[in-house]
């Protein structure tokens, strides 16, 4: 095998896995749209840039009710609390301030894995976009390769 056909083979292997974590991902999203929720209280949150990154981490801590037992949680999505801006971490870390009132989407079979947002967030959605142009440029390449 030459070096271009095997650069090809392993960039669709990347590919392949990252479209298969992004689809177990979004089937996790689709079935929390359904979980039930309850009040919560934010008891703290602030953010922090990842390492030399463009990448912030926004940590939240909340506590809610489920069946009459007090849980303590900490993830806003899903998919992870990692903002692609600052501008976002900010908007973040104020709407989740310490004493405000939210609600916690919690896993019906396991309510001590709670979620504060049930949607896409645009770190995901831009991940997928990587990820697509990633496999047409692994599938063009294959091609390329073929061509005489």
């Amino acid at each position: 095998m030459n070096g271009p056909l095997l650069s090809g083979c392993i960039l669709a292997v990347i590919a392949v896995a990252r479209v298969g974590y992004l689809l177990v991902q979004l089937r996790r999203i689709w079935h929390a749209r359904s979980w039930p929720s309850t009040v919560a209280v934010v008891l703290s949150s602030g953010m922090a840039r990842r390492n030399m990154s463009a990448v912030f981490d926004v940590a939240v801590t909340y506590r809610y009710r489920v069946a009459g037992r007090d849980y303590v949680g900490t993830r806003i999505r899903i998919t992870g609390t990692d903002c692609e801006s600052k501008f976002s971490a900010v908007w973040l870390t104020k709407k989740y301030r310490p004493g405000a009132v939210v609600h916690a989407h919690y896993c019906p079979g396991q309510p001590d894995k709670p979620v504060l947002e049930t949607g896409l967030s645009l770190t995901f959605i831009g991940t997928l976009c990587w990820t697509a142009a990633l496999c047409i440029f692994a599938v063009s390449w294959f091609q390329f390769q073929q061509m005489p």
